[in-house]
Parts: structure tokens; sequence; C-alpha cells
């Protein structure tokens, strides 16, 4: 685990997290045991076969339910509504953003303000900020039906990072992207990180965009879930494409995904 902050107190904690879904008669354990520390500013990837739990694990870590056990602490404290709200922000698979609002006025939502005055103003500003951040600096009068899934994925990007959350959770962000577009988004999550230092977790399915991005690969088992192992990344990333060493790390990410199957 790399530490940004000189401290071996880690930033985000799952201490012995377990989780079961109930069909009211039957409970069904998703997550058993679950354990991980994530340092502040480290990007960690999270790998693990189909239906493991991955996205229920990023709802837990968001505050979005609850675990039925075990302890879920950002900063050295338990997550709650005002903490998730200002503190925490969650980039779904889908990019739900409101159709019949702009893209202005889907960003604004997540910032709950009020109508009129200079408080407006400032964060019609911020909103205009972000979007040129994030490329698309003349389409914030446009509705979603008019943009590409990419665009589309980029405005819900710019609505997670507009609060400068202390925790970024990424689930699945380029499930849907054809591979021109996922390399553009990829490039622009790593720049946007790299600029706010958010300690970032994210769940995939591809070792590739694991291994371009991350600091860490933390391996899942299947269901239910615990930690199967982790790998680290000392390459810089600007050289992961070409260095020889990728493919003997995406070899050993893949053999101990195909062994947590089993």
């Amino acid at each position: 685990m790399n530490s940004t902050n000189g401290s071996d107190t880690p930033k985000f904690l799952l201490d012995s997290v377990r989780f079961s879904y109930s069909d009211g008669n039957v409970d069904m354990p998703v997550l058993a045991n679950i354990n991980l520390s994530v340092d502040a500013g480290e990007f960690v990837s999270l790998i693990g076969p189909s239906g493991c739990g991955k996205t229920t694990l990023l709802k837990i870590s968001s505050g979005l339910i609850s675990p039925d056990s075990g302890k879920v602490l950002f900063s050295g404290n338990f997550i709650d509504i005002a903490r998730r709200k200002k503190s925490i922000a969650l980039l779904p698979q889908d990019d739900s953003l409101l159709p019949w609002k702009s893209i202005v006025e889907n960003i604004r939502l997540s910032l709950r303000i009020g109508p009129g005055g200079r408080r407006c103003e400032e964060e019609l500003e911020k909103v205009q900020n972000i979007l040129d951040l994030v490329g698309l600096t003349e389409f914030g009068n446009h509705f979603p039906v008019q943009l590409s899934g990419g665009m589309r994925q980029r405005v819900a990007l710019a609505r997670s990072l507009i609060h400068e959350p202390g925790l970024l959770l990424l689930d699945e962000p380029f499930s849907h992207l054809d591979e021109v577009t996922k390399d553009s988004m990829r490039n622009l999550v790593i720049r946007m990180w790299e600029g706010m230092g958010a300690t970032t977790v994210m769940v995939t399915h591809s070792i590739d965009d694991a291994i371009a991005m991350s600091d860490r690969i933390v391996i899942m088992t299947k269901r239910p879930a615990s930690v199967a192992g982790e790998v680290e990344l000392n390459i810089p990333r600007s050289k992961r494409i070409v260095d020889s060493e990728v493919a003997n790390i995406r070899s050993k990410v893949r053999s101990m995904l195909i062994e947590a199957s089993l």
C-alpha cells in the first residue's frame, strides 16, 4: 500500500464487512468478512467474478446501504448522510442523467443550490469550470439525448467531481463505451484524479483498465466474496502500455482471478 500522507492510518477502511440480501425467507450471503484499507490519494481497483458483490461493496462504501456487520470508515469516521453528501462521490455504471434537464442543470442538481443570489452565480461558474475540464464547454445547454454515450459519461464524471470529493467511487465507468472513447475517458479520469488527489476505488471487470489506472489491484473471490489477494503496480502509468513487466502483471492478475472464481 502506497501511503501519500505520511501516516499509517488509512484514509478509507472496510473492516470485517459482511452483507446478505434477504428475500423474506432466506438470507443470501454476498460479502463475507471484507477487509480493505486505502491510503489518501491512492487509486485502488477491485476486480472479481461477475456477480460477486463488487457493486454492493461500492454502495456500502458510499453509505447508500449499511453492512450487516463490520465498520466502514472515511477519515477515521463512520459514514453518515452528511459526510456522504459532502465528501463522497459515486459514479454508477449508468450515467443516470435526467433527460428533461440540460447538462448544466443535471450537474447543478448535485450541488443542491437555491435560485438567485450571488451563490447561484458562483455555482454556475463552478459548473462551467468543470465542463471545461471534461471538454464539454459548449454543451451546457444541451440535453442528454443530444449527447453521445461517451459525452454523457463525461457529464456524469463532472457531476461526481463538482464537490471535489475526498473519496471517489467508480462502478464500471467504461463498461458501455467503445475502445476509442474508453481510452479517452480513462485518460480523463486519471488526469482529473491526479489534479484533485481524491482517494479512489474503482470496480472493473477489465484487467487492462485496472493495470492502466491503479496503484493497486485487489482481487475478490466468488460470492460470498472476500479478498483473495492484491497486486501492487510500481511501474509509472506512462510506461505501462509498453513495459514488458506489464505482461507478467496481467498474467498474475488473470491467474489470481481464475483461482478466486473456483
